[in-house]
């Protein structure tokens, strides 16, 4: 656990370059949240509650909730659920961070935008689902995808057993798999091109996985602390051209 802590560490400092850069003005309070106005919408600055379940409310003093800010709700241990409003346009970076017990989270039909980064260190985290008229997002079998399934987004961390991506997906975004220590084998379809930085970082579970021929975007720390990898094909890259691959057992 504190190897795993380590990792993490390193790559907060990685990634949050210009966390702080999106200030709230004079924020106030409604119930346990601290919110702040922008022109005429709302956004949620912090979660100082102690609730399991929590229903974000779609509108403040009669103005619509439109964005969950910068860490809003980063280390609430108490909450399990969240239920995210038809209101909500942005979920911004690390808006969840490090919410150990959240299982599942609810988004609505508004969302446009949820950074990659949003539920990173949310080890108990079992389903994202999301509303059926959502223009930009689908859930299946509680893994979040674009609404057209080709970038395949979040895998829940405590998703386990053996995962086959579907053969839609040619894109799996950053930090997608990220510390699914439950998952042994992950299976990628050849339709897959590009995969993000990050993607399997932590998962110490993982002991088989290939990667398709005809990928063309790839990081060298893409299996970083995947301890328990015992056969993965890897590939030769130049530039982001990925050149040749062989087997490695």
């Amino acid at each position: 656990m504190k190897k795993l802590n380590k990792i993490f560490a390193v790559l907060m400092l990685v990634m949050t370059v210009g966390i702080f850069a999106d200030t709230a003005v004079s924020a106030e309070m409604y119930g346990d949240i601290e919110y702040s106005e922008y022109n005429s919408e709302v956004h949620i600055y912090k979660y100082i509650g102690s609730e399991t379940n929590v229903d974000i409310p779609d509108e403040i003093n009669g103005k619509k909730v439109t964005a969950i800010n910068q860490s809003a709700f980063q280390e609430c241990k108490s909450i399990t659920s969240v239920t995210i409003p038809d209101s909500v346009i942005l979920i911004d970076s690390y808006a969840f961070y490090d919410c150990p017990n959240l299982k599942t989270v609810n988004i609505g039909s508004g969302v446009e935008e949820i950074k990659s980064n949003t539920f990173i260190r949310c080890f108990d985290l079992e389903e994202i689902n999301v509303d059926e008229n959502n223009q930009n997002f689908l859930s299946d079998d509680g893994i979040l995808f674009s609404k057209n399934k080709d970038i395949l987004i979040k895998c829940p961390t405590a998703k386990e057993g053996s995962y086959i991506i579907p053969d839609s997906v040619v894109e799996i975004a950053e930090n997608a798999f990220i510390a699914c220590n439950g998952l042994t084998e992950i299976k990628i379809p050849k339709s897959v091109t590009k995969i993000g930085d990050f993607a399997f970082l932590s998962c110490s579970g993982l002991t088989s996985i290939k990667l398709p021929d005809k990928l063309t975007k790839i990081n060298s720390s893409l299996f970083f602390g995947c301890e328990g990898l015992k056969s993965v094909r890897t590939c030769l890259v130049y530039g982001q051209k990925v050149i040749q691959c062989d087997i490695m057992d």
